[in-house]
């Protein structure tokens, strides 16, 4: 998931996430990290990007992102092989899943 001058990939290191989110200070905005004070090695750490309807979700041992959770799709531009198959202009819908990735029978 990203643009054209980053983009966060599923395994990438928790530090690399952080380092992309410095640099792009002024672009992504009302970020939140969230741990446990008490089992940090036994609860997920997980960057929270409100503003763009986003969670990244990292393996509390290893820090390693495994799930990129989209949790408000109004506010998300998605594209397969170059297709959008959901954004503001784009309505996902079973026509629109299937012209992006084939048939999903």
């Amino acid at each position: 998931m990203g643009c054209d001058a980053w983009e966060f990939v599923l395994g990438m290191h928790f530090s690399q996430a952080i380092a992309i989110i410095q640099s792009q200070v002024g672009i992504i905005k009302g970020v939140q990290v969230l741990y446990s004070d008490t089992n940090p090695l036994g609860v997920d750490i997980i960057i929270n990007l409100p503003q763009a309807g986003v969670r990244l979700i990292f393996d509390p041992i290893v820090q390693r992102l495994k799930t990129i959770e989209v949790f408000n799709m109004k506010l998300v531009k998605l594209k397969y092989g170059g297709v959008h198959f959901n954004s503001p202009e784009v309505l996902p819908s079973i026509e629109q899943i299937e012209h992006s990735f084939g048939a999903t029978h």
